[in-house]
């Protein structure tokens, strides 16, 4: 009797799964019409491109967060896949929170009497889906901790404000996430899934912009130049899966003219170029390196630099661990014995989190460099809790041999110093794009009070690639003698 009861009750939820499914939109101007969506022109351009990765730059209130909120509730009801899981991401917890919890609420509301499922504490919402099981939405805070995106699995995503996001979270943690074969396909309209959408407005030319740069290419129907790690050579490659739209204000009619005139001159020309005319050109606003990177692009010293294997590759730190580690890898160019005025190569860039010390020259011995000095910065012989050695050690007995360079009197000082040196520079585009795009973001807030910007740039995420620059800097001013000649390897350029 009870497996007799068991099997009535599964029939029962087929039936119940089958009448719910025979209820749901079967189209997106169904869908639109149940959710009260009435998209734009331009937005339903969007919503109906079929590409399994999409990039596309939005000028400021043009909606394109409730579209995207919207294109996540199309997908999940119209996935034929089990459990089906997509995701909004967005810089902040806060963000997730603020800006796109309210739209996902609100437009799934409709939902609600064929069996909706809201979890506030995770900012999720579960949909049925026309296959006859569920779909999930979540928000994510890439900055949140509690919110860790390694070991889940995705059908599709959505990175908001990517300009704030660093392409780390996607090349590490959420590309991975969206290789499944198995859930490979297509859903009830033919959209594929296992897809991303990278949306945001420009803020130099970051990782949006290079996302954006090789998305348009492969869009239309061109080649992109990529650095390929596993034979160390940039080679030509294509793709049929990407798809690009660039919408500036002054095209989209999305807002009217006197508006934005008013803007224009509210803002000022380089931030109404940034945020309205989608200009990837213009100087982020309280940007630190913005002037020295804007002039080596102009003078054509970020590109392909390549790394002259019979000199040594020489290292510069910032250490952390819930914070990233970052390091420059460079070299001397070839020329004038003065070091004061010798120009540098940057050559590679590597930044990781949650990594110890092993891992970490695990990773630099993975490179292959022929390596000269490690500079470290100053408090490089703050003691590791878990051994209760100095770091200084560790790296000593794993074969790197720290210079130490000397502790800035204030932090303007070092900041100084990595903006005199940027103007010494060549930087290689590719193997360095995550540490340009991180130096690019490395800014200042205004202080709305008093009217300036403040002294301490904003630490956040970008702030690692900077502080590694500035102990390059300050190290190539004047190293800190080490105990013993061998503890630095090429103490004759010094």
């Amino acid at each position: 009797m009870s497996i007799l009861r068991e099997v009535e009750k599964l029939a029962a939820l087929h039936k119940k799964a089958g009448n719910v499914r025979n209820r749901l939109p079967k189209t997106q101007a169904e869908l639109w019409a149940f959710i009260g969506f009435q998209p734009r022109a331009i937005q339903e351009t969007s919503l109906m491109q079929k590409k399994r990765f999409a990039v596309e730059v939005w000028h400021r209130r043009a909606g394109k967060t409730v579209m995207n909120i919207v294109r996540l509730i199309e997908r999940a009801v119209f996935s034929k896949l089990k459990d089906a899981r997509f995701a909004f991401m967005a810089p902040t917890f806060a963000q997730a929170e603020d800006i796109a919890w309210s739209y996902l609420l609100r437009f799934t509301e409709p939902f609600e009497p064929l069996g909706r499922d809201v979890e506030v504490t995770k900012l999720s919402v579960t949909l049925p889906n026309i296959g006859g099981s569920t779909s999930r939405i979540r928000l994510y805070g890439v900055d949140n901790p509690k919110q860790r995106l390694r070991g889940i699995y995705l059908d599709g995503v959505v990175l908001d404000e990517f300009q704030q996001i660093p392409g780390t979270v996607w090349t590490e943690q959420v590309r991975p996430m969206l290789a499944d074969l198995s859930r490979r396909g297509e859903d009830h309209l033919g959209f594929p899934n296992q897809w991303a959408v990278f949306v945001g407005t420009p803020m130099g030319r970051n990782q949006l912009y290079a996302m954006y740069s090789r998305a348009a290419k492969w869009h239309a129907g061109k080649a992109a130049t990529e650095f390929d790690p596993a034979s160390n050579r940039y080679v030509s490659v294509t793709s049929s899966d990407w798809y690009a739209a660039l919408h500036r204000a002054s095209e989209t009619g999305l807002i009217p003219p006197d508006e934005l005139a008013i803007a224009r001159r509210d803002m000022g020309e380089s931030k109404y170029m940034q945020e309205f005319e989608c200009s990837f050109d213009a100087v982020v606003v309280g940007a630190v390196f913005g002037n020295q990177l804007a002039q080596l692009r102009r003078h054509g010293r970020i590109g392909q630099i390549a790394c002259r294997p019979n000199d040594p590759v020489h290292t510069a730190w910032d250490l952390g661990w819930d914070d990233a580690t970052a390091i420059w890898f460079w070299q001397f160019a070839p020329g004038t014995d003065h070091l004061a005025s010798r120009e540098i190569y940057l050559i590679d860039y590597l930044e990781v989190t949650h990594h110890s010390l092993a891992d970490i020259a695990a990773k630099l011995a993975e490179k292959g460099y022929r390596y000269g000095m490690h500079i470290l910065p100053w408090d490089v012989a703050v003691s590791e809790l878990g051994t209760g050695k100095d770091r200084k050690s560790i790296l000593r007995e794993l074969g790197i041999l720290p210079a130490v360079a000397p502790k800035p009197r204030i932090k303007q000082d070092a900041i100084s110093a990595a903006q005199a040196l940027l103007d010494r520079c060549w930087i290689d585009e590719d193997r360095c794009a995550h540490g340009l795009d991180m130096l690019g973001l490395y800014r200042r807030e205004m202080d709305d009070r008093k009217g300036v910007y403040r002294a301490e740039p904003v630490h956040d995420f970008a702030s690692h690639a900077a502080d590694a620059l500035m102990t390059l800097a300050l190290g190539l001013k004047r190293v800190a003698p080490p105990p013993d000649q061998d503890e630095r390897p090429d103490a004759a350029v010094f």
